[in-house]
């Protein structure tokens, strides 16, 4: 099958010591949720996913300067309390004690963002909800009625103004940080084709006029995703959202550019650790497979000197104690 692959230049930025956080759309829950497997000190998106450009930068701005959850985006729908802030699995019976587990979330990110190496930002969308009563701009709808809400597109220097402002607080908290900018594959069809292709072509000049050659990059998995994957066994059953074989292929992709030799070394090593520990044996029970877990242990132990496999070596241990 012919293909229109996409070619990049290697700037291997993550190692094994890496430190990463990803904020965004899924796409950001998918690339995260696998450098995380990959045995990197990984945060993934951890105020839930956030769709559009603005909400990303106030989330991040907050959590790096000791910012509390806007008041007026709390809400009550007669039961329980939610913020249009953040994603809706975060939501409680009392407003205090949600307010006090978003302010964890947002104190607990800056923290982990001031030694991070890497910071990862898919943008999904450049449409933006505004409630209706005072035109305050929302990450998350909750499933509240259309009615609540006023529907607008970003502009493009406003996006690149609240950028600005934020790199500056980037950039006096962690002069090292390196970000990597993503534009998410997945298209939105809520509001039709038409607004999702304006939606994007938005961000995507965004990300072009962002990026640059010292510390702010560019992935292209938009492109991978549309040119070279354009192929619809390449999306699970709702044809909007990449499967997992892509997401691996663009993961791959992803590590090519990004990654450094000792670290694609380690995966592969890890690859057959994950194999093994994966195996179920034909004849559970034998002695054949005792030795089997033994070696297993004893290997992941070595391993565990270099990078934290504790819950590994906790499966396997586990597994011998039947014996």
């Amino acid at each position: 099958m012919n293909r229109t692959e996409i070619q990049t230049n290697a700037n291997p930025i993550i190692g094994l010591e890496t430190k990463v956080l990803t904020i965004g759309s899924c796409f950001a829950d998918n690339i995260g949720e696998r450098l995380h497997a990959d045995k990197l000190q990984t945060v993934v998106n951890p105020f839930g996913t956030v769709y559009n450009p603005i909400s990303i930068f106030e989330l991040l701005e907050a959590s790096l300067l000791g910012g509390e959850p806007s008041e007026v985006l709390y809400y009550h729908d007669g039961e329980t309390w939610q913020h249009h802030g953040f994603h809706s699995m975060y939501w409680n019976f009392d407003k205090e004690k949600l307010t006090h587990q978003l302010q964890k979330i947002l104190t607990d990110t800056g923290n982990f963002l001031r030694e991070a190496n890497v910071l990862m930002i898919t943008f999904g969308t450049s449409v933006i909800y505004k409630l209706a009563s005072n035109e305050t701009l929302v990450n998350n709808c909750h499933k509240r009625p259309a009615k609540d809400f006023e529907q607008d597109i970003l502009e493009l220097h406003a996006m690149e103004k609240a950028f600005a402002v934020l790199y500056k607080i980037v950039k006096e908290e962690n002069p090292k940080l390196k970000i990597i900018l993503t534009l998410s594959p997945v298209r939105h069809l809520k509001d039709g084709l038409e607004l999702n292709a304006i939606s994007k072509s938005l961000l995507r000049v965004l990300c072009s006029k962002l990026a640059n050659e010292k510390d702010i990059l560019y992935f292209p998995a938009y492109e991978t995703m549309l040119d070279d994957l354009r192929d619809y066994s390449y999306y699970k059953e709702d044809l909007l959202h990449p499967n997992d074989r892509a997401i691996d292929y663009i993961y791959h992709k992803f590590g090519e550019q990004y990654f450094t030799a000792d670290y694609h070394t380690f995966i592969h090593k890890w690859q057959k650790f994950k194999l093994q520990l994966a195996h179920r044996p034909l004849k559970p029970g034998t002695k054949q497979h005792l030795k089997f877990l033994q070696n297993l242990y004893s290997d992941l132990q070595l391993l565990n000197q270099t990078v934290d496999v504790k819950n590994e070596l906790e499966e396997v241990n586990v597994l011998m104690k039947v014996y």
